[in-house]
């Protein structure tokens, strides 16, 4: 029987043999190139550190490192180990790429060591071992401080602007930002500014991070305007850590008034002309509260409140003040007698509230006795 050389290899020329054997030869050279140029994982393990619990007990905490891609072993040979060999538990199996922290534990009595053992390809067998005298998760202390605030007192529609610092000084305690929870109990806009020096999105010891706050005040704001910001760690070794810090500024009152009057459009002489007012927020003001409110007209005749306050002598906005006022319209009054009101106040400043006026017209007429 005739042989066939085919790169280097004799087949036989028989074709059902010959398909088969092919068929081998590329399967061992896709083998052979697979297990020559796959790359073996460099993962790399390690103790976090350990937990102090109540009752004596631990918790101890592990993290890896893969340069590599993604890489997976069977959940055998990933295990926890109790007491050298008392009793086994399944570790993570699964490795992303990268640096990852606490994410494997274990509760140990005080006495007692827990190991993590990974078996990699060719025999690279890591083991790494946590007990009581293991490093104590370090506790951070982290440091809100303010470092700017607005420079004057603050009008509705105006930016109150704020910087703050946050810092921790605890070593070996790093923050990762992207996974830091930040809140501002008055839900203002809030920005990271400058401060992680070295851009790898850790807060270290060596470094202050930077926070801008912007607030746009409302009319409905009071003064003085009081928030509170805290910034809460993700969680680590099963604690989250909060550095909060309360800050204030001052909104400068700048109510204003608006006034209307009613009265009768025509009058004779000798009749008595009633008229009545009413007093309330211009909404082109802010919302605070006004205070003295006085309402003088200028027929010389005293007017009155009526209605409107809830008690407090405070013009608040959405109340509405009445007022009411006579005159007896005289026989040497001009034929177009004119009604001018005013309103005067204060606001929670101490400042005056600009006055406010309008006007009514009243036409006299002369009875006609004839008709």
């Amino acid at each position: 029987m005739k042989k066939i050389l085919l790169s280097g290899i004799f087949f036989t020329e028989k074709p059902v043999h010959l398909f088969k054997q092919i068929s081998l030869v590329f399967i061992f050279i896709s083998f052979f190139s697979l297990s020559s140029f796959a790359q073996a994982p460099d993962i790399k393990i390690w103790v976090e550190c350990v937990k102090p619990l109540e009752n004596g007990k631990f918790k101890a905490f592990f993290g890896y490192n893969n340069p590599g891609d993604y890489y997976k072993v069977p959940s055998s040979k990933s295990v926890l180990v109790y007491n050298g060999s008392q009793q086994k538990w399944d570790a993570i199996n699964e490795f992303q790429t990268g640096t990852h922290t606490f994410v494997v534990e274990r509760e140990l009595e005080g006495n007692d060591r827990v190991k993590w053992r990974l078996t990699l390809p060719k025999g690279n067998v890591q083991e790494v071992i946590a007990n009581s005298q293991s490093n104590v998760c370090p506790v951070p202390d982290l440091q809100l401080v303010q470092i700017s605030s607005p420079a004057t007192t603050l009008s509705a529609g105006e930016y109150a602007s704020f910087v703050f610092s946050l810092s921790n000084s605890v070593e070996g305690f790093e923050t990762i930002l992207n996974d830091m929870q930040i809140i501002d109990s008055n839900n203002s806009d809030i920005a990271y500014l400058i401060g992680d020096s070295n851009g790898d999105g850790l807060l270290q010891t060596s470094e202050d991070w930077h926070y801008s706050l912007i607030y746009l005040v409302k009319k409905s704001d009071v003064s003085p305007y009081n928030g509170s910001l805290s910034f809460t760690t993700a969680e680590i070794a099963g604690t989250s850590y909060t550095a909060s810090i309360d800050y204030s500024f001052t909104i400068n009152a700048t109510p204003l008034l608006t006034l209307n009057v009613e009265g009768p459009f025509t009058a004779y002489y000798g009749q008595r002309a009633e008229f009545s007012y009413t007093v309330s927020h211009d909404p082109a003001g802010d919302y605070s509260d006004i205070i003295g409110l006085e309402l003088v007209s200028s027929l010389g005749e005293e007017t009155s409140y009526v209605d409107g306050d809830d008690g407090d002598a405070v013009l608040e906005y959405g109340e509405i003040w009445t007022y009411a006022s006579s005159y007896r319209i005289k026989s040497d009054d001009p034929a177009t007698l004119l009604n001018m009101a005013s309103a005067t106040a204060t606001d929670i400043d101490g400042e005056s509230v600009p006055l406010v006026s309008t006007s009514h017209s009243v036409d006299i007429w002369v009875q006609d006795w004839k008709l």
